[in-house]
């Protein structure tokens, strides 16, 4: 089994995490992140929105001594320190975008559980398809990232499907993408390989970060059907899967062309697909308001903090688990718990307190890697019962210790899976 996590960090950089003028909000910050990798521990960590506007061309290196280039660096430092795990490797970030819309993406793995594969090769400041000799990246990034192979790169280049006698000709990819999402300028998928340790199989996970809400994230997120690498067949030993912030709210999107149920239609499982149990109009929702505009208003657990179902998982291919029984939504503000259970006790405001695959309150401590649960507790310094039962409830929600911590350092909620 391999667990993977998907998290749009909200322009990731060094000062979200090692601050010198603001010590404590960074380390805040920093202990959040840690105790998503001991709590989950995941075997490969998707990090999106890694920042980087306006700095470099669509497929080059990410900067390594840029805000966001040093904030990637010092992550995995202080991923392995919370894993106690040397072993824990970056894939060298490209730049996905133009202009403003410009980002990284990245992707650490643990070297004990899976190999990193590809699908590209390094080409000096770019990855591109195998076309004559690998280069080693520059130094900045391989003495600090691959545990195999210093050659090795993603794929952030994609051609149009083909047709099934007709072969892709192999030439040295060109700095935009064949395929647009949906037009030039617009973030690519970041497609990265792996194969596990134990048991040989090979895992191909996506993460997207689609465009601003509105037309073009609906037509960038269906666009990922025009890709070949993800539309095709996969080989009978291979785990597929799609992961990210995709910009298309699951409560409002379009009936029709719905990219979600597109992707559903393509063979795909969208294990969020599954709505609220006790308001079965809503979807789970992922991305959280300001602390100026959250409230404690409405139901548990989005009460009236959580705001659109922009994150979403689809998995495809040789899986070792159910997908429905281990999707998670890791929820600092509520808590994270196990599916529900049969005979499940109440909870304030809703029928079961399990009700909400991906939710839960209270929870219990993490159960190991290698198991279909596990769970999570609240973050904040205070949990919503008690805040609930205080006086000032609304003010003390909005807290630097409570809802103000966890929102300072993204306004999403990140995503998880077993394969």
């Amino acid at each position: 089994m391999a667990r993977v996590v998907w998290w749009n960090m909200y322009n990731f950089a060094i000062n979200k995490i090692a601050d010198p003028h603001h010590a404590v909000p960074s380390q805040d910050r920093l202990a959040q992140i840690r105790r998503v990798f001991t709590n989950t521990q995941p075997d490969i960590f998707v990090m999106l929105e890694l920042h980087n506007r306006s700095v470099g061309v669509a497929g080059t290196l990410v900067n390594n001594l840029t805000s966001g280039g040093r904030g990637a660096i010092r992550l995995l430092t202080e991923i392995r320190q919370a894993t106690g795990n040397n072993n824990w490797f970056m894939v060298p970030p490209i730049v996905t975008g133009a202009g403003g819309k410009a980002e990284g993406v990245g992707v650490y793995y643990n070297g004990n559980t899976v190999r990193f594969t590809g699908p590209w090769q390094c080409n000096g400041q770019t990855t591109g398809m195998a076309v004559g000799a690998p280069q080693q990246y520059p130094a900045a990034w391989a003495n600090l990232t691959l545990n195999n192979n210093n050659t090795l790169g993603g794929q952030w280049n994609y051609k149009p499907l083909q047709p099934a006698k007709k072969k892709q000709k192999k030439t040295a990819n060109n700095n935009n993408s064949d395929i647009n999402f949906p037009i030039k300028g617009e973030r690519a998928p970041w497609l990265t390989t792996f194969t596990e340790v134990i048991g040989g199989r090979e895992l191909e996970i996506f993460g997207l970060h689609a465009p601003a809400p509105g037309p073009n994230a609906i037509l960038g997120t269906a666009a990922i059907l025009n890709v070949d690498e993800f539309t095709g067949a996969e080989a009978a030993n291979v785990a597929r899967a799609l992961g990210g912030d995709f910009n298309v709210d699951a409560n409002s999107a379009p009936k029709a062309n719905n990219p979600y149920q597109q992707i559903a239609a393509a063979g795909y499982q969208w294990v969020f697909s599954t709505k609220v149990p006790q308001v079965p109009a809503v979807f789970y929702r992922t991305s959280m308001r300001t602390v100026g505009a959250a409230s404690l208003n409405g139901i548990y657990p989005d009460y009236g903090y959580g705001v659109n179902a922009y994150d979403q998982i689809f998995v495809r291919g040789q899986t070792v688990t159910d997908p429905a029984t281990t999707q998670r939504i890791i929820n600092p503000v509520a808590g994270t718990s196990a599916p529900p259970q049969a005979n499940d006790s109440g909870y304030p405001n809703t029928p079961l307190r399990n009700a909400l695959i991906g939710y839960g309150y209270p929870a219990a401590q993490p159960a190991a890697n290698g198991t279909a649960a596990f769970s999570t507790p609240t973050e904040m310094g205070q949990d919503i019962p008690t805040i609930l039962a205080g006086a000032g409830p609304a003010a003390a929600f909005k807290l630097w210790a409570n809802y103000g911590k966890i929102r300072s350092l993204s306004d999403h909620l990140a995503v998880v899976i077993d394969l």
